[in-house]
């Protein structure tokens, strides 16, 4: 997945935040907690059933990708609340402090968090939590480990290496994790 593919998650997550902030409608709360919820569970519930069903549980890894932007969500919200709402004085109780120290407090909150989420997802999603890339990876690994020998056949390739089947396979993109799963889910079925 492109750079640039992969900042939309983020972004929608910023949208989303900012409207949250500004309108508080209870509807995008529930919307938020219930995106984050069903993510969870479909993480939980693919890594449950991957040996068993590994093409299933790729389509249920893939409702992963709520969770980046319901995480942005939030942090873009606590960002504007923090901003907006927020009084430093309520924040660091018994600190006498003046306005522009106040300011530069939330202001440095508020950098410290866009920093934290912007480092978070752009990071390469073969190895950051919130892609499912990183959960595919770890799944299938843990269906095909190298055997004592240290054979590279296929399924050893479709779990392990950046390409597979003959090199017709290339990443761990969205079609690339269904066509490694099929191979996958053939080589336990010979098992």
């Amino acid at each position: 997945m492109s750079t640039v593919l992969r900042l939309f998650p983020s972004l929608f997550g910023a949208i989303f935040g900012v409207c949250l902030a500004l309108w508080q409608p209870s509807e995008l709360c529930i919307f938020l907690l219930l995106a984050m919820l069903v993510s969870v569970l479909a993480l939980w519930a693919a890594r449950k059933s991957f040996k068993q069903a590994p093409v299933w549980s790729t389509g249920l890894l893939n409702l992963w990708h709520l969770f980046l932007p319901a995480i942005s969500a939030l942090a873009v919200w606590g960002m504007l609340w923090l901003e907006i709402v927020a009084d430093a004085e309520a924040l660091l109780p018994g600190a006498n402090l003046s306005a522009d120290q106040k300011a530069k407090i939330l202001d440095y909150l508020i950098g410290v968090i866009s920093g934290a989420v912007a480092v978070i997802s752009a990071r390469d999603p073969g190895k950051n939590f919130l892609w499912p890339e990183y959960h595919f990876r770890k799944m299938a690994v843990s269906l095909s480990p190298a055997d004592a020998l240290g054979d590279r056949g296929k399924c050893y390739d479709a779990a392990n290496s950046e390409t597979a089947d003959e090199n017709k396979i290339k990443g761990w993109g969205l079609h690339a994790r269904y066509a490694r799963a099929r191979i996958l889910a053939n080589c336990s079925k010979a098992q």
